[in-house]
């Protein structure tokens, strides 16, 4: 009796499945989603009481400055999830249940990306449209919106590809959560305000700088748009495929 595979398009629906289903059993991943959408609206709420103290704000590029505050806990979110079971021996029985690696690295990816995202977006689009709401004099267009939604999701799939592709990698959370911090909100910083050309250079081509100027435009000068999101991309998927290159060809409870 012969044993017949598994369509691959089959295999890879049903592991999106059980890897949306394994998301929500997770209660950090509620917590950080809880935290994120209670920082943005609430943000937002209070800059529209605000207002009348700043009129003609551009509404859009506060919840861009936002974003960038809620990044932290989206790159906690995004490691955590990629990282949860290789800390408690889980990745055993799922490797039992989706053997054939590729799939559930992608089926993996996809979720934590996608779920990510919409946690980052749906409360930035809800904020800034309470914001509106709460006080019409700032200014605002759905140019503005549009543009800043489409940086902002950018930013935040980005980022979260770069955490899983690290969290593959290390396979600690603790240890995820550090590099992933380091590379995006602390090294960007510190070596970009040091006095030298060479750090001010080497904090050009890290992923925390690519996101601050493609959210905010407060990278190092002479950086572009199109150069910060190059930068992003390449960070993104590289360590997407060296994190993914361990989980499909080494021990993955090791």
């Amino acid at each position: 009796m012969s044993l017949v595979e598994t369509p691959g398009p089959i295999l890879l629906t049903r592991t999106i499945r059980a890897e949306f289903a394994r998301l929500c059993t997770l209660r950090s991943m509620w917590v950080m989603a809880l935290l994120t959408t209670i920082a943005v609206v609430g943000i937002s709420m209070l800059s529209a009481a605000n207002a009348s103290a700043e009129l003609g704000q551009p509404v859009w590029m506060s919840i861009r400055r936002l974003g960038m505050l809620a990044m932290a806990v989206l790159l906690s979110m995004a490691t955590a999830a990629a990282t949860a079971d290789h800390g408690t021996g889980g990745i055993v029985p799922t490797l039992q249940w989706t053997p054939r690696r590729p799939f559930l690295l992608t089926g993996r990816a996809i979720v934590i990306v996608v779920a990510v995202t919409a946690t980052g977006l749906i409360p930035a689009f809800v904020g800034g449209m309470l914001a509106i709401g709460l006080a019409p004099e700032l200014s605002w267009s759905w140019g503005q919106a549009t543009e800043a939604l489409a940086a902002l999701g950018f930013a935040f799939a980005l980022g979260a590809l770069l955490a899983v592709g690290v969290g593959l990698l290390l396979r600690s959370t603790a240890a995820s959560i550090c590099a992933v911090f380091a590379l995006v909100l602390v090294l960007p910083l510190l070596m970009g305000n040091l006095p030298f050309d060479w750090t001010k250079d080497a904090a050009a081509l890290l992923p925390g700088t690519g996101m601050r100027q493609l959210l905010i435009g407060e990278g190092l000068p002479g950086l572009t748009d199109t150069g910060a999101k190059s930068t992003l991309a390449a960070w993104a998927l590289g360590a997407f495929v060296v994190g993914g290159w361990r989980l499909v060809r080494s021990d993955a409870n090791g």
